[in-house]
């Protein structure tokens, strides 16, 4: 749109390989309609039905299934997205940012830091979860320990760290997750690096 400069979400490193775990859409590479995943119901924690690509659900289960176990209360608060729901969740936040006074340009900016573009998103992949409330107060629980300690054990990663913002281009969310299997997860969480130094890695 005129005038919109993207920054934020959706505006960093695209990366489509062969390894579909690895896959990082962005607008100059968005999601393609053969992308959206096959589904599989995961285990939420609590109410309310909650869908993840069908070849990530099973190390979810486990890892929740751990969790549990250890005495956590983890629960699931966003998964899947369609394509018409991670649109409607961004227009909806430009909206309501506009009605604060900003421009379109600013309000998409401002949106941008924190809900990924529409064609962006990990979630549209099937390969993200957020738990407990999406709050940034997560940080501070034993939940946010117990995942960091183990999450990669069952393939996920801690996707948008606090000191990685400048190359993820999203604000620090403690509460988002990201399936890229057990062996990358491995790798990413020992280094504390973020997916996008990750696979530049890779070359």
């Amino acid at each position: 749109m005129d005038g919109v400069v993207p920054t934020g979400a959706g505006t960093g490193l695209g990366y489509k390989s062969s390894d579909w775990r690895l896959r990082i859409p962005n607008i100059d590479s968005p999601i393609e309609d053969d992308e959206i995943p096959e589904l599989s119901t995961i285990e939420s924690g609590g109410s309310g039905k909650f869908y993840l690509d069908s070849r990530a659900a099973d190390d979810f289960d486990a890892m929740m299934a751990a969790a549990k176990k250890d005495g956590m209360n983890l629960y699931v608060s966003s998964s899947y997205r369609t394509p018409a729901y991670q649109k409607n969740l961004f227009e909806k936040r430009v909206k309501a940012a506009m009605a604060n006074g900003e421009s379109r340009a600013e309000a998409e900016n401002t949106v941008a830091k924190e809900t990924a573009r529409p064609g962006t998103s990990d979630h549209m992949l099937g390969l993200a979860v957020d738990f407990n409330g999406v709050k940034n107060a997560f940080k501070d629980t034993k939940e946010y320990d117990w995942l960091i300690e183990h999450c990669a054990e069952y393939g996920f990663i801690l996707r948008y760290p606090e000191d990685k913002v400048d190359i993820t281009k999203v604000s620090y969310e403690p509460w988002h997750y990201r399936y890229v299997g057990k062996e990358h997860a491995a790798v990413i969480m020992e280094k504390k690096i973020c997916l996008e130094e990750y696979v530049q890695d890779l070359g």
